[in-house]
């Protein structure tokens, strides 16, 4: 299950495990994970969805762009 990208930009740290404090961070590792060595491996690679991310193309303007859209997701709830 998916879940909702509604205040996205407000609830970080991001990942199952924190490791990325900002949305591009998540983007970035989403569109280079599987073409940047630096990432390292997985914790458990049967998990790895490689059909849909990993290896997005997506340039620099394409990765602030999604995520300002992103940040437009949210609707003034105060944390």
């Amino acid at each position: 299950k998916v879940p909702t990208l509604r205040n996205i930009a407000k609830t970080g740290p991001y990942m199952h495990n924190g490791i990325f404090t900002g949305l591009e961070e998540v983007v970035d590792f989403y569109n280079t994970r599987d073409v940047k060595d630096s990432w390292g491996k997985p914790e458990v690679s049967e998990n790895v969805n490689d059909e849909e991310l990993g290896d997005l193309k997506l340039s620099k303007k394409e990765v602030k762009a999604l995520v300002a859209f992103m940040e437009t997701l949210s609707d003034g709830y105060k944390l």
